[in-house]
């Protein structure tokens, strides 16, 4: 993108400049964008503190046998 922004600023003359003259900027404006972009994305995450899972009561208890009349 950076090449094609210099190569349009290279033919800034005559009829058409004013046209090539909005291109670049609109250009210009893209690759900010876009850097902009890479540079949130590529900034380091803050981490999540790590939750410690809360001991629920079934958690902890054994499971029963299953009564008599399930189990045949």
């Amino acid at each position: 993108m950076k090449l094609l922004i210099a190569k349009l600023q290279r033919m800034q003359f005559g009829r058409k400049s004013e046209k090539i003259a909005q291109q670049i900027e609109q250009l210009e404006l893209k690759l900010e964008e876009l850097q902009t972009e890479r540079a949130t994305e590529e900034a380091p995450q803050p981490e999540e503190p790590a939750t410690i899972p809360s001991e629920t009561p079934a958690a902890t208890k054994p499971r029963r046998a299953l009564p008599d009349h399930l189990s045949t």
